[in-house]
């Protein structure tokens, strides 16, 4: 399995917003934006339900691809919104660190962090 690019339309169409200046996959079903932050990549992830089965697997796949093909990436960085446990639990089991609780205009979030 790999992963794809997609338009910004096909990403839209299924989280319903988009992060300018990204790049945009598709890993079987299960979509994500990269957007470059100096040595690293901030990622967004979204699925509808019917690909939640393939979640773990496609962000394994990401998380490889990323860091295979951009040799200056040095980290993965995600918001995780406090108040979705499933999402937190998912990201420590692929290797993602917490650093801690951020406030945004949005909510509080995690900020989870993998390192090459």
């Amino acid at each position: 399995m790999d992963c794809t690019v997609i338009t910004e339309q096909e990403f839209f169409s299924i989280c319903g917003d988009i992060e300018p200046l990204s790049e945009y996959y598709k890993c079987n079903g299960v979509v994500f934006s990269a957007v470059k932050k100096g040595e690293a990549l901030r990622v967004h992830i979204g699925c509808k339900r019917e690909n939640m089965k393939h979640l773990r697997s496609s962000c394994q796949t990401f998380i490889k691809n990323m860091f295979s093909h951009y040799d200056w990436c040095k980290m993965l960085i995600a918001t995780v919104d406090v108040k979705n446990k499933s999402v937190f639990n998912l990201c420590l089991k692929l290797g993602f660190v917490d650093q801690g609780v951020y406030k945004f205009e949005g909510g509080d979030a995690n900020i989870m962090v993998i390192e090459r």
